[in-house]
C-alpha cells in the first residue's frame, strides 16, 4: 500500500528538495550520527528501505487521504489471499521484492 503515500511524499520531495522537516529523502540528524562509521553505514546499507519507508512517519507525518485509504483497502484484502493460497513464503517473497526495489 505503498503507491498513494509515495506520491505524496515524492512530490513534496521535489517541491522542498534539501528543506529539513519537509523532504523526508534527508537522513535525520540521528541517523546522520549513528551511522558515520565504516560498519554503521554498512548497517545503514542494508537496512536503508525501513529506514526510508518508516522515516516519514518521524519526520513529517501527513494524514492518510482518499487514495491511500483505497489503497490499503485493496492491498490488506490481496495479501491475505496470498498467504491463504499460496502461504507465507510466497509473501515473504512478495515483501523482499518491494524492498529490494527500493
Amino acid at each position: 500500500a505503498m503507491m498513494a503515500t509515495f506520491r505524496r511524499y515524492h512530490l513534496d520531495h521535489h517541491t522542498s528538495q534539501g528543506v529539513p522537516g519537509v523532504d523526508v529523502d534527508l537522513p535525520t540528524r540521528l541517523e546522520a550520527n549513528l551511522f558515520q562509521h565504516k560498519f554503521g553505514k554498512f548497517f545503514w546499507a542494508l537496512n536503508q528501505p525501513f529506514f526510508y519507508s518508516l522515516r516519514p512517519l518521524f519526520v513529517h507525518p501527513l494524514p492518510m487521504n482518499f487514495y491511500e485509504l483505497v489503497n490499503w483497502l485493496v492491498q490488506i484484502p490481496f495479501d491475505i489471499i496470498v498467504v491463504k493460497y499460496l502461504g507465507w513464503k510466497s509473501f515473504f517473497y512478495l515483501i523482499g521484492g518491494l524492498f529490494m526495489g527500493l
